[in-house]
This record gives C-alpha cells, sequence and structure tokens, in this order.
C-alpha cells in the first residue's frame, strides 16, 4: 500500500509505503469458453487492508527526533471485479495457464485516522478520525496456475498480482499492490 496524498511537509511526510496486510480474500468466478485455449473469466472479490505507520517529526533544522511523532492508521475495503485473458499453455489432466487484464474497484469504506504530536511519554495520541468517501478504481491483474481434477472436482491454484489506485470522489490518494495466492474450489 503506497500513499501519496499528502502535500510534502518539511517536518514530517507521511507519503510512502505502509506495511503488508494478509487478508482472506472471499468471492465468485465465471469462466467463459473454459475448455478452450483462449478464455475470459469474470470475477468478484472483497478485499481489505489496514495498517498503521508512524512518521518522526523534525525540527526546524531538519534533525529527526526519535521522541516526537505523527501516526497514520488507514483501513480500506472495495469490492473488486476483475475482467481477465486466459491462456492455456499446457492441456491435459494438469492444465497451466496464464491470465491478464482489467480490475475495476468499488470502495466499500475507507478510514483514516491521524494523531499528531506522539512522543516517548505520551505513546499513545489521541486518533482523530478522517471521514473518505470512498469512489471508483482500476487497476491491472497478472497471474499464472494450474488446473487439475481431485476424483470429480475441479480444482485451480494460482498466483497472482494486483495492482490498483484507492480513489475518493474527487482524488486518486493510494495505491493498493496485492500479491494474492488463490484456491478455488
Amino acid at each position: 500500500w503506497n500513499v501519496t496524498w499528502y502535500r510534502r511537509d518539511p517536518f514530517f511526510d507521511p507519503n510512502g509505503t505502509y506495511p503488508s496486510y494478509a487478508s482472506l480474500l472471499p468471492g465468485a468466478y465465471l469462466t467463459i469458453f473454459p475448455k478452450k485455449r483462449l478464455s475470459v473469466t469474470i470475477e468478484m472479490y472483497y478485499g481489505a487492508y489496514k495498517a498503521e505507520r508512524k512518521v518522526f517529526v523534525t525540527n526546524t533544522s531538519t534533525v529527526v527526533t526519535a521522541d516526537r511523532f505523527n501516526s497514520y492508521k488507514f483501513e480500506e475495503s472495495y469490492l473488486a471485479f476483475p475482467l481477465t485473458l486466459n491462456a492455456t499453455l499446457l492441456k491435459g489432466p494438469v492444465r497451466w495457464y496464464a491470465r491478464a487484464g482489467m480490475l475495476f474497484v468499488r470502495g466499500l469504506s475507507f478510514r483514516r485516522w491521524e494523531a499528531f504530536n506522539g512522543s516517548a511519554t505520551n505513546p499513545t495520541p489521541r486518533y482523530e478520525s478522517v471521514f473518505v468517501e470512498p469512489g471508483f478504481g482500476y487497476g491491472y491483474l497478472g497471474g499464472t496456475g494450474l488446473e487439475f481434477k481431485i476424483g470429480a472436482q475441479p480444482l485451480r491454484v494460482e498466483v497472482r498480482a494486483t495492482y490498483h489506485n484507492v480513489q475518493d470522489k474527487l482524488t486518486n490518494f493510494a495505491t493498493n499492490r496485492t500479491t494474492q495466492a488463490v484456491l478455488v474450489v
């Protein structure tokens, strides 16, 4: 998750990469022409992200003071709608495929909390919540996987990477990059 929506400030800079977050991505998919060499998949899944980052505050001589910091928390939840083109590279009992396509995102909620002037004597400053109305975003998806059967049940194992921008009603203020391990039954 990479935030780039604050103006640069000489005393603190909350922009940049925030920590990783692991979560389940429940969803559904439909593949059109699943047995052909080229197929199209339409998906829908729910995703979420939350993180916190402390930004140390510099004094007027631009020296970082380890006892003063601002803290930022973010939470995002969204519905993603990938539309991908799949190419089957190996046919047989185990089918290897690659996929790439567009990702359309509808933000469900986005929350931001800010706490200013934290210090060693005040390690848990009071957070102020800032409401941001979520909007629509877009991005891309790429990945590869294997499809095979266990008995009569088809099973798909896939690794993919996604990228989408996080938008409110007016601006693009962050980007969300995820690496996903997918198991489809």
